[in-house]
């Protein structure tokens, strides 16, 4: 009995740490794909995530463009997003200039909840 209940025990470790990875996975392959604010006037900002943890950041104002590329990650229910940096080592830790809790309104509509509680709306293009 004493060993079924440490297989049992094991078991469910194993079930339990996949189903955390699972998560951060499946939220990342939703993301993939280009993401827009609904524009205040003709301001709005867009976020294109790639499969390989790439993207862009895109503001678009007044008819100009401005865009960086990003890495980004998903880990414990929040998005982090960090300038490309060629130079930088794949096992640093990426510097965030957007660290994020995130969910999914239904499948085209993001929202990115800051540390304030303010709430960013991006639909899917």
């Amino acid at each position: 009995m004493k060993k079924f209940s440490i297989v049992l025990a094991l078991i469910l470790v194993i079930v339990l740490v996949l189903g955390v990875t699972g998560c951060d996975t499946l939220d990342k392959m939703k993301l993939v794909g280009t993401w827009e604010t609904p524009a205040i006037i003709t301001v709005y900002s867009s976020f294109t995530f790639n499969r390989n943890g790439t993207g862009t950041y895109s503001l678009n104002a007044l008819g100009g463009r401005i865009s960086v590329d990003i890495k980004y990650q998903v880990k414990d229910g929040h998005l982090l997003i960090s300038y490309d940096n060629q130079e930088s080592n794949p096992e640093e830790e990426l510097d965030h200039f957007l660290d994020s809790e995130f969910y999914f309104q239904d499948k085209d509509t993001l929202v990115l909840r800051d540390s304030s509680g303010v709430e960013r709306i991006f639909n899917r293009k």
